[in-house]
């Protein structure tokens, strides 16, 4: 392989990974790209293998693998698209050569740079600014300068969360109804929580297995609120509650939907709920049909990209 069909790897693929992870933290680099002769013991001819090794300080991130991702989650991986997009660069150099091309990546952890083995990370709102993930005149950053709220969850390229229909929805709920006490389930960044009891509720209990950030979000309101360092599903309930705010990663929604919903079906009175991606409409069907089988009494809004359940439970 000559230098100048490995410089057009090199360029291609660094874009393709720069476009896809915003993060300011990961760090990733191409030490070597070769070209491996071998022939095939499945299709009995020769097979031009092309090794792209990358050291990288967060590998699952590099290859998309979401920590909790699973078979029939709603996010996929990166590798196929770093391959697509390098065959499709390498086009005319498959068409000419005689024989095929398999493309394989050697990710190996860096040496250089400190292991990041999350996927999900929190950035303040300057970051969100400075890496472009957030227009300051947008209508999420708006809602979050109203509330004073400094803190999103980064995967990857974009913001998780909080999401502007989440915020909106909990304003709605909480100006229309009496809310005493709220239990929030994926606190996240106790966003949610903060914005409640900055509409006349009164009390959160929040959930989380990171906690540190919900304090500092959460620091104005002491004595109005309670963290819980738990998992969502191996939380034990605090009593009743006026409302349940549930904002998921979306490989969750189904399982919140058909797992987690029913535990509280007896002790809330309303659920506010991302469903996830209005685009994931096959995934949105899924979790409409298992809310339906708990609650007839729900409607959905489709605010900016999210699609939020509001769920009423008879008592």
């Amino acid at each position: 392989m000559n230098a100048e069909i490995k410089s057009l790897i090199a360029t291609e693929l660094t874009a393709i990974i720069n476009e896809l992870i915003r993060d300011p933290d990961f760090y990733f680099k191409i030490r070597d790209i070769r070209i491996q002769h071998k022939v095939s013991t499945v299709i009995a001819q020769a097979v031009n293998n092309l090794v792209i090794t990358i050291e990288t300080n967060n590998r699952p991130l590099l290859l998309g693998q979401f920590i909790y991702f699973k078979p029939g989650g709603m996010r996929g991986f990166h590798i196929d698209y770093l391959t697509a997009r390098i065959e499709e660069a390498l086009k005319n150099e498959i068409e000419n050569s005689h024989t095929s091309l398999a493309i394989h990546f050697d990710i190996k952890p860096s040496k250089k740079m400190p292991s990041l083995n999350y996927v999900y990370r929190s950035i303040d709102f300057e970051a969100a600014l400075n890496l472009g993930l957030l227009a300051g005149n947008s209508l999420l950053a708006k809602k979050m300068k109203k509330y004073d709220l400094n803190y999103f969850i980064l995967a990857g390229h974009e913001i998780s969360g909080p999401t502007y229909g989440m915020i909106v929805s909990i304003e709605k709920i909480c100006k229309k109804f009496e809310i005493k006490k709220c239990l929030d389930l994926f606190s996240g960044t106790g966003t949610l929580t903060k914005v409640a009891l900055g509409n006349n509720a009164i009390f959160s209990d929040c959930v989380d297995t990171y906690i540190e950030i919900i304090r500092n979000t959460l620091k104005d309101h002491e004595g109005k609120y309670q963290i819980f360092k738990s998992n969502a599903f191996a939380f034990k309930p605090q009593g009743k509650y006026d409302l349940l705010i549930l904002d998921p990663f979306y490989d969750f929604s189904l399982d919140v939907a058909q797992n987690l919903l029913p535990k509280y079906k007896e002790i809330t009175t309303f659920v506010v709920f991302n469903l996830g991606l209005r685009v994931q409409k096959y995934w949105i069907s899924q979790i409409k049909k298992s809310i339906y089988k708990i609650s007839k009494q729900v409607t959905y809004e489709n605010v900016g990209e999210n699609v939020i359940g509001i769920i009423k439970f008879d008592k």
